[in-house]
């Protein structure tokens, strides 16, 4: 969720600038449409985005509990770093020196 707002942040200041650009450069009848005031206030909102990213990348990285490990079989608990229960390990192990 935090890089919805980061991206969306970005992608408001990408369009501000270009409107910006657009507006002192390019295109001088839009001048009336874009005013100073309307291109700071959207400057704000993306940087207000930018940081309402932040904050909940770190709302999300605080609340993360542990991983929960389980068996990719039966979905038993297992130790942090197995892939399978003493049982199944024990299968596997087995199937793999009879072939």
């Amino acid at each position: 969720m935090s890089f919805t707002f980061f991206r969306t942040g970005i992608w408001i200041l990408l369009v501000v600038l270009a409107a910006w650009v657009l507006r002192d450069g390019v295109l001088e009848n839009i001048r009336h449409l874009l005013n100073d005031q309307l291109i700071e206030r959207a400057g704000l909102l993306g940087f207000a985005a930018i940081g309402i990213g932040f904050l909940v990348m770190i709302y999300e990285k605080a609340t993360a509990g542990p991983k929960k490990h389980k068996c990719k079989v039966c979905g038993r608990p297992v130790i942090a770093g197995e892939f399978y229960c003493r049982e199944h390990l024990r299968e596997i192990v087995d199937r793999v020196r009879q072939a």
